[in-house]
């Protein structure tokens, strides 16, 4: 191998799902319509199942956020305008800051960190798991599966061009990128880029649709994600 590539030895993979429960403490129930408890607007369906199922076949262990989504969003910057319920206190509010929000992101940045204090060249790829809906604001949405990232980061793209591909050439779907969101607006990876370098910090979000997500489709796309993974080992990267 020539000195100039990255063998798999010099990169890890690191998962988490923000949105993988659909929790709400029973004190805050009177907050929350009983309608949208089993809905998109709660948690990522689908989304933790297939966390899951890529994490075993990894072999790695995940990050689940813990609470849902209509109480506070562990996907959003704590100042954008829907990062928490709007009924919660100040009080309510920096608890749930303190017990759930703080220690999922730390344990996260604490994991990538101490996978990269292993070796100086060493990369971690951030796979953040989300899932959405077919139909939003009227209109359908065409795409099945959206690999987003920072176009900015040159290595983002390249690595989303990889998988892209990959994925393409495995299962029948229509996978895009920075679909249906944009990869470098809020969120958890946005926050992980200002606090680690572009050179050894790449965060991706996989977004998948949740109409795909039943046992069986399921299984078929984390299997497709983990050997599109194993091709982007295979290949290396190009420092």
């Amino acid at each position: 191998m020539s000195p100039n590539r990255l063998s798999l030895d010099d990169w890890s993979i690191v998962l988490s799902c923000e949105h993988a429960s659909q929790r709400i403490p029973s004190a805050f129930r009177r907050l929350i319509a009983n309608e949208k408890l089993d809905t998109h607007e709660s948690y990522d369906i689908g989304a933790k199942d297939l966390t899951q199922l890529i994490a075993e076949e990894l072999g790695i262990r995940p990050h689940y956020g813990n609470i849902s989504r209509l109480l506070i969003d562990l996907n959003r910057s704590l100042e954008h305008p829907r990062s928490h319920h709007r009924h919660l206190n100040k009080q309510d509010l920096q608890a749930f800051i303190k017990e759930e929000y703080e220690p999922f992101r730390s344990a996260v940045r604490k994991n990538i960190a101490s996978l990269k204090s292993k070796s100086k060249r060493k990369i971690i790829l951030h796979l953040s798991i989300h899932s959405f809906t077919r139909h939003y604001k009227n209109k359908r949405r065409k795409t099945d599966i959206g690999i987003l990232y920072d176009p900015g980061r040159w290595r983002e793209l390249e690595i989303a061009l990889r998988l892209q591909k990959s994925l393409r050439t495995q299962i029948p779907l229509a996978i895009h990128r920075n679909r249906p969101y944009w990869g470098s607006t809020d969120g958890h990876t946005a926050w992980l880029r200002q606090r680690f370098s572009p050179s050894n910090y790449l965060g991706l979000e996989i977004e998948v649709c949740n109409d795909l997500l039943g046992r069986r489709s399921r299984k078929s796309i984390a299997k497709a994600i983990c050997q599109a993974l194993r091709s982007l080992a295979d290949d290396a990267f190009t420092p």
